[in-house]
């Protein structure tokens, strides 16, 4: 293994850590909020009427559930994430609220090859293209398991001053541990930057692409509810390490980092998304 396969590997097993040590905060405090980006990318493909739908990094069951209501029993939906436990969580999502065109199970977005080429008529990816360590794999990878004239539909964080979730997550911890350096790693508004999600795509091998920008504000009710939502982020295995003397600490550090978005009790955060589509000619 090469120096440069073993950083990614290693970066890989740290985000897999993550987000299993994540799973319950995530689905409970950190998935309703992005509803407003899965209407949004809804919004965009809610014309088209797909036989079959991938959603790659689908966490706890979103956006694959809400699609597969929304495109109906003609349509099946899968949806893969590399983590079993938000997998596992996903399917009970889908059982519990009778979802039946929707399935999921583990994958890996860098490599689809469980999946044949051309074999989708769209590609989702809600906010999960920022954390895999070659995201120029993973797309191409989406423009290979699709069926000409299909469309992949990716977000990732807005700009700098609308990325506010990660930048409190780890404006917080890093007041009280050493956080492990990424060395050429992209902060999370990276691909928000000249047009970088879209000229992604188009280097991925899509015909045509575009990115525009979506906001939506994210309240939580107090401190409280902004700390649970926190601890459901890349930055879980952080807050775990929060001890019972530490927390007083971390919650008025959390409260001065979100103070300019103070609503009432709780908080109003105005974040920003983009939106990329890419799109493959018809045959």
């Amino acid at each position: 293994m090469t120096s440069e396969n073993a950083h990614h590997e290693a970066k890989r097993a740290r985000m897999h850590q993550a987000w299993t040590v994540a799973t319950d905060n995530y689905a409970a405090h950190i998935e309703p909020h992005f509803a407003p980006l899965t209407a949004a990318m809804l919004a965009a493909i809610s014309h088209l009427e797909p036989a079959r739908l991938l959603d790659v990094a689908c966490g706890a069951g979103e956006p694959a559930l809400t699609l597969a209501r929304h495109f109906g029993p003609a349509c099946e939906v899968v949806g893969i994430d590399f983590c079993g436990s938000m997998v596992d969580r996903a399917a009970q999502r889908a059982n519990g609220e009778r979802v039946p065109n929707c399935r999921f199970e583990c994958g890996d977005a860098e490599d689809l090859s469980a999946l044949a080429d051309a074999s989708f008529d769209i590609v989702t990816c809600r906010q999960g293209v920022g954390f895999v360590p070659r995201p120029e794999r993973a797309l191409g990878e989406f423009r290979r398991v699709l069926k000409a004239s299909g469309t992949a539909l990716v977000t990732s964080w807005g700009t700098k001053g609308g990325a506010l979730l990660p930048r409190i997550s780890g404006g917080t911890i890093a007041s009280f541990f050493e956080i492990d350096q990424d060395p050429g790693g992209r902060p999370p508004w990276h691909f928000a930057e000249e047009n970088r999600l879209a000229r992604a795509l188009l280097d991925a091998g899509f015909d045509h692409a575009d990115q525009r920008e979506v906001r939506a504000d994210i309240g939580f009710a107090n401190t409280r509810a902004l700390y649970s939502a926190l601890r459901g982020t890349a930055m879980s295995p952080y807050f775990q390490r929060v001890t019972d003397e530490l927390e007083p600490a971390v919650l008025a550090k959390i409260e001065e980092l979100a103070a300019p978005y103070r609503a009432g009790e709780g908080y109003r955060l105005p974040c920003a998304f983009v939106l990329a589509t890419g799109t493959v000619r018809g045959a």
